[in-house]
């Protein structure tokens, strides 16, 4: 692999939910191979993949867990860079965490009606465990607006509003998607690509 280079993603059983998944990935820009796999090989391959310190496991219900790092991202992604501010804030400031609670609550409005048992207590307590964690650190957003870098914002505010408006009757997530906007619009500004 070459320096800059990111690495090759093997989605494993790409049925019904791994082939979104990977669909999902390309088009944040990766490269990404889907295997059709049965169980046991699938278990198989987990089994030689993981080490003591980078387990690998197996994951039936994969969507909910792939929609539950989405929305947390969502929020991490759009309200640091924003407010200019460390992963910690969600911890520190009850107003922040208000703000939090908000998106998440939208994001629901669609991962409702996927049929995916995601709740807000369940996610927002994914954000202040995260939070605690990773105070002091930044999240990859706003390194990536302070080198005037693009982002991945649209794959993950605006993805979400944009799957919320494919639905039928369509899902409006009006705080979700003016966030990611002002996101990209920021980085429009900083990378001179607007």
């Amino acid at each position: 692999m070459k320096k800059g280079e990111q690495p090759t993603i093997f989605v494993l059983g790409a049925g019904a939910v791994g082939l979104p998944l990977a669909v999902f990935l390309q088009r944040a820009g990766r490269k990404v191979v889907a295997v059709r796999t049965s169980a046991a090989e699938l278990d198989e391959t987990v089994g030689l993949l993981s080490t003591e310190h980078l387990p690998f496991h197996a994951e039936e219900g994969i969507e909910p867990a792939v929609w539950k790092k989405v929305v947390v991202n969502a929020v991490f992604n759009s309200l640091c860079p924003l407010l200019e501010v460390d992963n910690g804030i969600f911890a520190r400031e009850a107003g922040v965490a208000a703000m939090a609670r908000e998106i998440v609550r939208e994001c629901l409005s669609v991962t409702d009606r996927l049929g995916l048992e995601l709740t807000e207590d369940g996610l927002m307590a994914q954000i202040g465990q995260i939070s605690r964690s990773s105070d002091g650190q930044l999240i990859s957003i706003l390194q990536d607006l302070r080198r005037g870098l693009a982002t991945e914002i649209e794959y993950l505010n605006l993805a979400i509003a944009r799957k919320g408006s494919s639905l039928s009757p369509p899902v409006s997530l009006p705080r979700t998607e003016l966030l990611g906007r002002m996101v990209l619009a920021k980085s429009a500004e900083r990378t001179g690509k607007g």
